[in-house]
């Protein structure tokens, strides 16, 4: 039996704080970026998640309801023409597609509901998608493996599967390697960040980081587009090198606790959904990798929001 130390959860409530250390912050600076957004957004106090897009100068936020639940993980295809996401029908979890306009959503796993169910875990089934470069491919972990979905059959492939809790896949942007994070260091609870091929070995272990109070884990979040950075959750969000374990600090814990992120295409920037106060706007930070400047940008989504269950800029 495959024993789970960590629960998965996709909301906490958490708080913001302005002051970031060793980064220049800025409020609504007008520098131009491109591109749309998606996010999982949580809302009604933390009951309802759902997907909405908005473009990336933080205007014409969108609402592209599901009907599902715990909605979460989104992932933009290649070509920007499709969105992927996690969410539930009644208390099993699967991946779902929609186009970019919100419409013909339809599941793409019904087979992980009763393979799930034959599952000796005491984990969640809660998959965490990530399109691959050539658009036929999406990875992501469930029930503790780490698996490959082909999106034109429908049949999946385990590539990393073993006694440890693998999850929250990311592609490395020539699709070759994958980091994820995983229990496997067996240290304090913690998870840790590994990278791992296509074929699932070699695994390479990237933080060592060890705290016997608060089991910090590591949370893959996004690959940047040269292939330079890792984005990944700390006790805040951090940039690190795959290479030499460079780290860059963006946003501390206390100002960014179980925050989401994603690189620009172009790789200039990497968006950051902290969570917000219960009000109609919810606060998304703009990071600018060469001049190192934060920039916070209000966007009204039209609801309360209460925080976000993953973003992702679209290619």
């Amino acid at each position: 039996m495959r024993t789970f130390f960590t629960v998965i959860t996709f909301y906490m409530p958490f708080f913001l704080i302005s002051c970031i250390s060793n980064t220049t912050y800025q409020e609504n600076l007008n520098i131009t970026r491109s591109g749309k957004l998606v996010f999982s957004v949580v809302y009604d106090n933390g009951t309802k998640q759902d997907i909405y897009t908005v473009v990336a100068d933080g205007t014409e936020p969108k609402h592209l309801p599901t009907h599902l639940d715990n909605v979460g993980y989104p992932s933009w295809s290649p070509n920007g023409e499709n969105i992927a996401f996690s969410a539930s029908q009644g208390e099993e979890f699967g991946i779902f597609i929609m186009l970019e306009d919100g419409s013909q959503v339809h599941s793409v796993t019904p087979q992980l509901f009763e393979l799930g169910k034959s599952l000796e875990s005491n984990g969640v089934v809660i998959p965490q998608p990530d399109w691959h470069m050539d658009g036929h491919k999406i990875i992501f972990s469930f029930n503790g493996d780490i698996a490959i979905l082909n999106v034109e059959d429908g049949t999946i492939s385990k590539i990393l599967t073993d006694i440890y809790c693998n999850k929250a896949p990311k592609w490395s942007p020539d699709g070759i390697r994958f980091v994820f994070s995983s229990n496997r260091s067996g240290g304090w609870n913690s998870d840790q960040l590994y990278s791992a091929t296509i074929a699932g070995k070699p695994v390479k272990q990237l933080t060592f980081y060890e705290d016997r109070i608060s089991q910090i884990n590591h949370t893959a979040l996004d690959w940047s587009p040269n292939g330079d950075w890792v984005a990944m959750r700390e006790r805040g969000i951090t940039l690190i090198k795959p290479e030499d374990k460079e780290r860059k600090l963006l946003m501390e814990g206390e100002e960014c606790p179980h925050g989401y992120a994603s690189f620009s295409p172009d790789g200039q920037w990497v968006v950051l959904a902290c969570g917000q106060t219960k009000t109609n706007k919810a606060s998304v930070y703009f990071y600018h990798l060469d001049l190192e400047i934060l920039i916070k940008a209000d966007i009204n989504f039209g609801t309360s929001i209460s925080g976000f269950a993953g973003v992702d800029w679209a290619p």
